[in-house]
């Protein structure tokens, strides 16, 4: 028990300490691409994002459920880094779309909503800044936030991390409480297109709102999440999640 409680002091203070670093030495450039060339001694952020994964190498060794575990730390960074210099902030919400087992492997799906984004430019006042943009600087994070043993794969619109008996996927769409793009990569450029209408975070909302205090309907959906038939339909979680909801309102 002590351990796990040193173990997560040390993360906080990892944590703190990249966020106290002058701008330009959290990893990050002004362009929102991993900065390289810094010589070891002086790149101070990578030096922090070495010993918080590190704490968590140790953590999942002792967890009987790696892939929550990995959940955890990567959903508390994308949520509570918010640097300057971190291009994906800000991190509206991040909810699961399914946890499943396939092939000895776990599996733990999300969807992220971005909030809006702003920067300053002289002569123009603040102006949107470009998603994607913040999807390739996601991209470089994510790769940036590998463990040994995994590898980032893009699969059906979501960006996956993988190991040998994990995986951790995410999908994301923009913006907040209406959100009407969705982001991925293809080919190694960002992509941002139109949802429709038929964005996951919309379906959740209304899934929520409409069965509140009917239980047993969401539990459904998240049940049916991981029934391989609706797999073999919509291999795309998020929408296979928009599907099942929408089968719901349809009865």
């Amino acid at each position: 028990m002590w351990a796990m409680l040193a173990s997560d002091v040390l993360f906080f203070i990892a944590f703190f300490v990249a966020e106290a670093l002058p701008k330009g030495k959290t990893g990050f450039g002004a362009d929102g691409i991993k900065a390289t060339g810094d010589p070891p001694a002086s790149n101070y952020g990578a030096l922090v994002s070495d010993l918080s994964k590190d704490i968590l190498k140790k953590a999942l060794k002792k967890t009987g459920n790696p892939v929550k575990k990995r959940a955890g730390w990567m959903n508390d960074h994308l949520k509570r880094y918010i640097g300057d210099n971190f291009f994906v902030w800000p991190v509206s919400r991040i909810f699961i779309l399914e946890s499943k087992k396939r092939g000895g492997k776990a599996i733990r799906t999300y969807l992220m909503v971005l909030g809006k984004r702003y920067k300053y430019i002289e002569s123009m006042g603040h102006e949107e800044y470009p998603l994607a943009e913040r999807i390739t600087s996601l991209d470089e994070f994510l790769k940036d936030s590998l463990l040994d043993g995994e590898k980032l794969s893009y699969k059906n619109e979501a960006f996956c991390i993988e190991a040998a008996n994990y995986a951790l996927c995410y999908y994301v769409e923009a913006y907040r409480k209406n959100p009407d793009k969705k982001c991925y990569m293809d080919q190694g450029k960002p992509k941002v297109e139109a949802l429709y209408n038929n964005g996951a975070s919309k379906a959740f909302d209304k899934l929520q709102h409409e069965f509140s205090t009917n239980h047993d309907v969401i539990e459904k959906v998240f049940h049916d999440m991981n029934d391989e038939n609706y797999e073999i339909i919509y291999p795309n979680a998020r929408e296979r999640f928009v599907a099942l909801c929408n089968k719901l309102y349809e009865l």
